[in-house]
């Protein structure tokens, strides 16, 4: 039995790195010979219980509450004193720092020689003098592996491990009623994530606004909420889109309405790995999404979607394309019954386990 330790920053609702934790833990959990065990540093919500496999251990790193300016301060501390909290002092084959920061810190301060350090990244953070004391790293994207290539001169091994997906999951929840239903008549843009301006909603709502003074005709759903709310509505009302246009707010479960749609629209400015698109995939809907780190590698996985310039002109161009080549949709359509299977949680088990295999073998 390996005996696996997880240390992470957050457990709560509302985080996207924790909620690929809990993929990659459960997927973990599941290969045969894994013991894995899941030390938080900061806040929990324990409603999030559930949703983790019932073999898998979590543990508080720190016995006291946390507070605002708590990871600041945490950052500050020895990192062999980080190490010995999330590990209680106990033995592993593998221990891994998820994220950056405080778990990076810690992990790579471990006086546990003989087990395997490996940290997970999702974005583009600094610390190359704590990621060259691990044994390996895994990034979400080609991008960022070339990226943290070049920061650490190649001086341990990057993997690409992208986000772990519950297909089967995702597929169920689609094909609950739904409480908003497609016209049938016209073609359906969907976009899903938080109304913030770092989604690039803004820009996209401009390129709408273009799309259809030009002519066209279609329907959008943004499902999520956001402080930017306002905005939207503001722009969507002072240009007469509303009949066109809707913010149909959170969902908890949004894959009913992403099913429905022509294509799935990512205009992110950035993002770690767009999870979304990847969901779009396994609802066999189509995307285009602004150039961000993972979109090219889901693209050519997928051979179901198309990456534009991370601009309005870009979100503009991509919008368009689709609408103009339909026999293209078609195509990304029907090459997803086949190629929606490479985000299946079997797929990426397999690939976790090749990779844990060469890093043992370092």
């Amino acid at each position: 039995m390996k005996k696996v330790l997880i240390a992470t920053n957050h457990l709560q609702y509302g985080d996207g790195v924790c909620r690929t934790l809990i993929s990659f833990a459960n997927l973990l959990s599941e290969i045969e010979g894994y013991e894995v065990t899941i030390s938080f540093m900061l806040r929990f919500d324990k409603a999030l219980l559930p949703l983790f496999n019932k073999n898998i251990k979590i543990q508080r790193a720190f016995s006291i509450p946390c507070f605002k300016g708590w990871d600041r301060l945490m950052s500050c501390l020895p990192g062999k004193f980080l190490y010995n909290k999330v590990s209680k002092k106990e033995k592993y084959d593998i221990e891994i720092g998820y994220c950056w920061r405080n778990p990076t810190i810690a992990i790579s301060n471990s006086t546990n020689k003989e087990a395997k350090h490996i940290i997970i990244t999702h974005g583009q953070n600094p610390g190359k003098e704590y990621y060259v004391k691990n044994d390996a790293m895994l990034a979400c994207s080609t991008y960022n592996m070339n990226y943290f290539g070049e920061m650490i001169e190649h001086k341990i091994p990057i993997y690409r491990f992208s986000n772990v997906f519950d297909e089967k999951s995702i597929i169920e929840q689609s094909n609950i009623e739904p409480s908003l239903k497609k016209n049938k008549d016209r073609f359906l843009f969907i976009t899903v994530g938080r109304l913030t301006i770092e989604k690039g909603l803004d820009r996209m709502e401009r390129a709408i606004k273009r799309l259809f003074d030009e002519g066209y005709d279609f329907d959008v759903w943004h499902v999520g909420e956001g402080k930017d709310r306002k905005l939207l509505e503001d722009f969507i009302q002072e240009n007469n889109l509303g009949n066109r246009v809707k913010l149909v707010g959170s969902q908890s479960n949004p894959f009913n309405f992403m099913k429905q749609a022509d294509c799935f629209v990512c205009p992110s400015l950035f993002e770690g790995y767009s999870t979304t698109c990847v969901e779009s995939c396994i609802l066999e809907v189509p995307f285009i999404s602004t150039d961000i780190s993972g979109a090219s590698d889901i693209a050519e996985e997928s051979k179901a979607g198309k990456v534009f310039p991370n601009t309005e002109d870009g979100i503009y161009e991509g919008m368009k394309y689709v609408l103009n080549h339909p026999e293209e949709l078609k195509k990304w359509k029907n090459n997803l019954k086949e190629t929606s299977k490479v985000f299946y949680k079997e797929n990426r088990k397999k690939i976790l386990l090749e990779i844990l295999n060469k890093i043992d073998t370092l």
